[in-house]
């Protein structure tokens, strides 16, 4: 997953203005306006070059902010005006993915992918889970995704910079090199 720089410097800003309370209310603003990105019609009026970005800002504050009023709320907003006024609506997706990620960061929490040749069952990830949860001290959620190429099994914790892997052609080549040791 390549993470986007300038994305991650907005949401690292916000992060450390709200370093005292409020992160979690800022996050859940900038997912409500991530899922507004999923609806075409919108996306077309956000990218639009025709549609002004006052009438773009007041689109977005009307959709994240309604029924919202607090600190917290102002900053998320005052962020929110940074990137309509530089023209960079698009990677509010993204300061989203990364506001998720510090709220993540912050609560020892971590996103792990499993990638496999076919897909693994609900009982081994919850196992897999439990284990490297004990030994890595964090809690991790785990997404699978199935990659043909691969043969066997492997682990990245991309944020802890950990990639644990198993291939059966590894394990094979280790097992002849000890029986050939034996003898």
């Amino acid at each position: 997953m390549q993470r986007n720089m300038v994305a991650y410097k907005y949401a690292k800003a916000l992060h450390t203005s709200l370093s005292g309370g409020g992160f979690q209310e800022a996050c859940e603003v900038y997912e409500i306006l991530s899922l507004a990105f999923d609806n075409d019609r919108f996306c077309e009026v956000i990218n639009s070059p025709f549609i002004s970005k006052d009438k773009k800002l007041s689109l977005l504050t009307s959709l994240a902010f309604y029924g919202k009023d607090s600190k917290s709320s102002d900053k998320a907003m005052r962020l929110l005006e940074i990137v309509v006024k530089n023209g960079r609506e698009a990677l509010i997706p993204s300061i989203h993915s990364e506001l998720k990620r510090l709220l993540e960061l912050d609560k020892n929490a971590y996103m792990a992918v499993l990638y496999a040749s076919s897909p693994v069952s609900q009982e081994a990830l919850s196992d897999i889970r439990r284990i490297l949860n004990e030994k890595l001290g964090v809690a991790l959620d785990i997404k699978q995704e199935v990659d043909s190429k691969i043969d066997g099994i492997k682990i990245e914790v991309m944020d802890l910079g950990i990639e644990v892997s198993f291939y059966k052609s590894v394990f094979l080549q280790k097992l002849r090199d000890s029986i050939f040791k034996a003898l």
